[in-house]
């Protein structure tokens, strides 16, 4: 029992004596799109016509030399904004909406120049606009996700992308909309941004 609790003790030592703490700011860019389920419904991820925003901070603990546990506290706006002329049809083609969440990733990530990382993701609603044909509110204020991601770290600057798609399902949609089966819609981004560093310890 007493060797138990001796190796217990060392081990947590090894670990606290390994770990680093890392606080800094982030800055980046969205470009989104609403998915039916896991399958775009506006075209590619890329909409480029009018991309959204990502503010925030982030944490970095390390575990160890290959492992760090890396969350997230941002504002996004996301949403799909694809700008369709044939306003004489009620159609998802149609929709135009902007989403504006507070997001929190939870991740794990892997070694440390170049890295990669991925965790569940979960999306407070704050607020939204429609320019277009308004299919009401979103069903849920909570949209829970996954992300997976890489990066490269310079030191204070890193420099990394990342890939959501949202499980809730924020519309849902009858078989007018498109086909035999209806829609299920949910939030699918891209992320590009940049990082700065403002405390380690």
């Amino acid at each position: 029992m007493k060797k138990l609790l001796l190796i217990s003790l060392v081990f947590a030592f090894v670990i606290q004596a390994s770990a680093q703490l890392e606080y800094g700011v982030t800055a980046g860019i969205n470009s989104s799109r609403f998915s039916n389920e896991f399958e775009t419904i506006n075209g590619s991820y890329f909409n480029l016509n009018d991309p959204g925003i990502s503010l925030g901070g982030y944490a970095n603990y390390s575990i160890n030399e290959t492992i760090s546990l890396y969350g997230k506290f941002q504002y996004i706006q996301i949403g799909d904004r694809k700008n369709d002329d044939r306003r004489d049809r009620v159609s998802i083609d149609n929709v135009d909406y902007r989403l504006s969440y507070l997001s929190i990733p939870l991740n794990v990530k892997f070694f440390n120049k170049f890295y990669v990382f991925l965790g569940p993701q979960v999306n407070v609603l704050l607020d939204y606009k429609t320019n277009n044909y308004d299919f009401g509110d979103p069903e849920s204020a909570l949209d829970l996700g996954a992300n997976l991601g890489f990066g490269y770290d310079f030191g204070r600057i890193r420099v990394e992308s990342f890939f959501y798609q949202g499980f809730t399902n924020l519309f849902e949609f009858g078989p007018a909309f498109r086909g035999d089966s209806g829609l299920n819609v949910r939030n699918t981004y891209i992320n590009f941004n940049v990082s700065y560093s403002i405390f380690e310890e």
